[in-house]
């Protein structure tokens, strides 16, 4: 009876089961969270050489379960027919821009309520509570960090979204995890990122963007060139 009152799914489900088993990772291997270094971003390292993952699972663990909690759902939602189009003169611009608008406040959300989770447990618990307690709290660099990460979340979703549409969807995941491991493991790849430019501002404020145009762009000619793909979902 309960299924009948709710407007429960199968992928409702499973975000749920993703969503409860994420928690659980956090509350016990990542939290308490570092006061100047958000979740969703790995901790640099001062040397060069590799780094160990253990130092950045809040990291892999923000990125991975971001991505695996859309289900595939902005592609699905692009490559769906519509019934009601009898001769096909393009795609819609219009589904386009509204699975562009959706993937992002999807990324907004997710990290902005672990952002506000985070300064709550700072404000709520006893500074002897947190490992990293000889650092002072930084919301600036707390809130840095979480625009950071809802952009490169953003950029795993589009690469996802672009794979599934030219056909590639297995590939593309291989390349979520390469981006990931690397950016977690790296210290050289970190800096790159996280360092100050010429501008004086995080080479990442113009990378990311940059990837971002790059990526909406070619799932824009993907989108429209590509004939609908739905074995591959």
């Amino acid at each position: 009876m309960l299924h009948r009152m709710l407007p429960i799914n199968g992928r409702t489900v499973y975000r749920i089961l993703l969503g409860i088993l994420y928690c659980a990772l956090m509350s016990r291997f990542i939290l308490p969270p570092d006061p100047v270094v958000f979740v969703g971003t790995p901790h640099i390292a001062e040397y060069a050489g590799v780094t160990g993952m253990e130092n950045n699972l809040g990291f892999i663990g923000f990125m991975l379960f971001g991505t695996l909690l859309s289900l595939g759902q902005p592609a699905e939602y692009l490559m769906r027919p519509n019934p009601f189009v009898f001769i096909r003169r393009g795609r819609s611009w219009g589904r386009l821009a509204r699975c562009f608008a959706a993937t992002g406040g999807y990324c907004v959300i997710f990290a902005g309520a672990q952002l506000v989770i985070t300064v709550m447990l700072f404000a709520m618990l006893p500074a002897e509570a947190f490992p990293y307690r000889t650092r002072s709290f930084s919301f600036v660099s707390l809130a840095s960090g979480a625009i950071w990460a809802t952009l490169m979340l953003f950029i795993l979703l589009l690469s996802d979204i672009l794979a599934t549409l030219v056909g590639y969807r297995t590939q593309g995941w291989l390349w979520i995890l390469a981006i990931v491991a690397l950016c977690a493991i790296l210290p050289a790849l970190q800096h790159v990122l996280m360092d100050v430019n010429l501008l004086t501002i995080p080479n990442w404020v113009l990378l990311f963007p940059l990837t971002i145009a790059a990526l909406i762009i070619a799932i824009a000619i993907a989108y429209q060139h590509t004939e609908l793909l739905t074995s591959h979902l």
